[in-house]
Formats: C-alpha cells, structure tokens, sequence
C-alpha cells in the first residue's frame, strides 16, 4: 500500500463547535432571515486567510438558529483538496446507524466525545485522578506536550492490573 515507506500519511482536522459564528439566509416571501439549508460550506471571506478554515452547516436544526462546525486543517499529507476534506466531512455526519438524520459533526467525533462523557462520568474515580494530575498542559511550540513520561507511567500501571 505505502510501497517502502511504512508511515502512513495522515489528515489532521480540528473540528470547532464552541464558537459565536452564525450564517443566515434572506427569504424574500417572509421578509426573514432564516438558517442556512444543510451542507453549506463557507471557506472565503470571513474565514483566516492564513491555513485551512471552512465552516460546514451539515443538519437542519430541530428548533432554533443552525450552528456550523468549524473546520480547521493542521496536516495534509494525504493532498486532500479543500472539497475533497468539505464532502468527505459532510458524509461523516451521515454515517450515525443509530439515526436517520444527519447529526452536526462527522460520527468518530461524536464517538469519541461519548467515550470522554462515558469514562468522566461512570468511572468517576480514576478518570478524576488521572484529570487532577494533568489538568494543564504545558504549551511547547505549536504542539500541546502531554507529558508523555506521565502517560507511560499510567499506561504502565493501568497494563498491571489488567
């Protein structure tokens, strides 16, 4: 698949929610503004000039004022172009078996943002330890360190008792 080369390329998106961005549309027959119709990609004028931004709307609102997600591209290796990463996130957000709705972020997200409330909430304890030890990461650069000595400690510990 890679030929020689063993290291797979990746795509790294940060995907945003917690933001103030609104997008509306005039109807000219109600004299309204009204929510941009699903899957509507915004990626010019008001996103950074500097890097890869787009805002995606991929569901209609059940009640209320449509609230995109805000994509950010940090890597690229793969060479995905900007419609190719637009389209591919909007079918993730069509990929939920559980319902026949688009939901308003690509389903891993949504997967993984379950599993932090999951392991948060029903394993209190150790989760709570683990969140006090580290609470701030130490910014280094561009990049988070987690410290990774710390995390080694932990998974070692964790493989022990298992």
């Amino acid at each position: 698949l890679y030929g020689h080369n063993q290291v797979p390329r990746i795509c790294f998106v940060l995907v945003k929610q917690c933001h103030n961005t609104r997008f509306f549309t005039w109807d000219e027959k109600s004299n309204r503004a009204k929510n941009i119709p699903p899957g509507t990609v915004i990626d010019t004028d008001i996103v950074s000039p500097n890097g890869f931004h787009f805002y995606l709307n991929s569901d209609a609102p059940i009640q209320g004022t449509a609230k995109p997600m805000l994509y950010q591209v940090l890597c690229n290796e793969i060479g995905f172009t900007s419609n190719e990463i637009q389209i591919l996130t909007h079918y993730l957000c069509h990929t939920d078996a559980g319902c026949t709705n688009t939901i308003a972020e690509p389903l891993p997200i949504y997967y993984a943002k379950d599993n932090v409330a999951y392991y948060t909430n029903q394993n209190n304890s150790e989760a709570q330890k683990i969140i006090q030890e580290d609470k701030k990461p130490i910014r280094q650069g561009t990049f988070w360190n987690t410290h990774d000595d710390d995390f080694d400690k932990e998974q070692n510990r964790l493989n022990k008792q298992s």
